[in-house]
């Protein structure tokens, strides 16, 4: 069964399968690759297929197949990127800037604040409820 995942951004089709099952004229992403070796056939956004080694593709691609796995993508990014934000306001770098735009930046803090909090919420309702 084909399910929805995502790497940087950038969201593909895939489902599990053996090298040795990959449709004809479909080229595996490795070519050293054993006949048995378990991957996924992955169909990108572009409709083109490909099949990659299961390693690779659970290292570098995240579920996204329901509203609830990428809601907690974005919370995941979001605290990522509230956490970079929060370390350059602590840094000279910032205290170079000009005071609006270091006001600006914490207006932009304390709406991600706002953001996290209210999808948090969501979360916790669609996995409680």
């Amino acid at each position: 069964m084909k399910k929805k995942y995502v790497s940087k951004n950038i969201y593909c089709m895939a489902e599990a399968m053996k090298l040795k099952d990959v449709p004809d004229g479909v080229l595996p992403f490795n070519i050293d690759c054993d006949e048995e070796m378990d991957g996924y056939l992955v169909t990108n956004h572009y409709g083109e297929v490909t099949w990659t080694p299961k390693s690779f593709f659970e290292e570098n691609f995240t579920l996204a197949d329901s509203f609830i796995d990428r809601m907690q993508l974005e919370l995941n990014e979001l605290d990522k990127r509230i956490g970079k934000l929060e370390k350059f306001i602590e840094s000279d770098s910032f205290m170079s800037l000009e005071v609006t735009d270091r006001n600006l930046l914490n207006e932009q803090l304390q709406a991600m604040h706002n953001y996290l909090g209210a999808l948090s919420c969501r979360m916790e309702r669609v996995t409680y409820n």
